[in-house]
């Protein structure tokens, strides 16, 4: 279970801090998605673990909604190469489809 949650966890919190680094030195908003992204990917293993030692159907479904979540944000990320951040429909239609998925695989899984 260590290898399967710690080592990716503390990998994506080390690039969490490349990130970070790399964001104070430039202040580039793309940077920051990076940053939130990395983050959510290693909340997304910590809930991972929660569930494997408790078999909380909570955890899981947090789990698959921060793990599309992660890739929410580096699609935002793509754009704010081109501009700055506003919120489009498209942002919120991905993030209920997301919430939508999890929610399906939840229930497949019982």
């Amino acid at each position: 279970m260590i290898n399967a949650v710690f080592i990716p966890a503390t990998v994506s919190l080390l690039l969490f801090l490349v990130f970070t680094y790399l964001y104070e030195q430039s202040k580039q908003a793309y940077f920051r998605a990076w940053q939130i992204a990395w983050t959510v990917y290693a909340l997304h293993y910590f809930f991972v673990g929660w569930h494997a030692f408790s078999n909380s159907s909570i955890a899981a479904f947090i789990s698959s909604v921060l793990l599309g979540t992660t890739a929410i944000c580096l699609v935002v990320s793509t754009r704010l190469l081109r501009q700055k951040f506003s919120f489009r429909w498209f942002d919120g239609a991905l993030f209920a489809v997301v919430v939508a998925l999890a929610y399906w695989n939840l229930h497949r899984q019982s």
